[in-house]
């Protein structure tokens, strides 16, 4: 994956215990991986979905703060960054005492207008679908 990449172009990883000859068959791969390029960005979006920091356990908030700052973050800005669409989806602030605040970071990526919050308690669906 040293090569240029295109603007739009993302590096992917593909991870598999065979791996694909020019020829069609599959052969054991001791690596487990394969090296693409994802180069639809622009038909793209990212969900994080429901990344709250105020669960009533104070266990899962470290997990889930850790998990934020470690990986959906650089995810995220990775992805604003190849101009490609951010959603975080939450519950509406201020309904529940809990699960409703989202992490620093990611609110203010919102406030940036970077990505844009959408709130599951105002999505509108035909009554068919929605339980």
């Amino acid at each position: 994956m040293d090569e240029e990449l295109d603007k739009n172009e993302i590096p992917v990883y593909d991870y598999c215990y065979y791996d694909l000859t020019e020829d069609g068959d599959y052969i054991t791969n001791p690596e487990f991986k394969f090296d693409k390029f994802f180069s639809q960005a622009e038909k793209t979006a990212v969900l994080i979905i429901d990344p709250w920091i105020d669960n009533p356990f104070d266990e899962v908030n470290k997990q889930v703060e850790k998990i934020i700052s470690d990986y959906i973050l650089s995810i995220a800005q990775h992805a604003i960054e190849k101009e490609m669409m951010v959603f975080i989806i939450s519950n509406k602030p201020g309904l529940e005492e809990y699960n409703s605040n989202i992490d620093t970071w990611l609110q203010k990526l919102i406030d940036e207008q970077k990505a844009e919050l959408l709130v599951h308690d105002e999505f509108n669906c035909p009554d068919k679908l929605c339980v």
